[in-house]
């Protein structure tokens, strides 16, 4: 992992659903990597974790969650990537 000086972003957007977040985010995004600056975009919930997956039977109606325990897997799945978030930002990358 590099300790890069360059300058760098951590840009979350937070709204209620329905509100054009991605839109938004993948707008930012093509911005930000038109001006030839590293960026990576992270939705979540990321679907590919195991709590991701959870996740998903929850918001397919599969499975009733209580909205505590929903709540506390969504942190989670944020918590799953977090090494990669850092390493990221401690490349240079927004």
């Amino acid at each position: 992992m590099g300790t890069s000086s360059a300058r760098r972003a951590f840009i979350v957007p937070e709204e209620c659903d329905r509100t054009g977040k991605s839109t938004q985010s993948r707008l930012l995004h093509e911005l930000v990597q038109k001006r030839c600056v590293a960026v990576k975009q992270m939705v979540f919930p990321e679907r590919k974790s195991n709590v991701g997956q959870t996740i998903i039977v929850y918001l397919t109606n599969k499975k009733r969650i209580s909205n505590e325990a929903i709540h506390l897997l969504l942190t989670a799945n944020r918590w799953e990537f977090q090494n990669e978030m850092k390493e990221l930002l401690l490349s240079g990358t927004w």
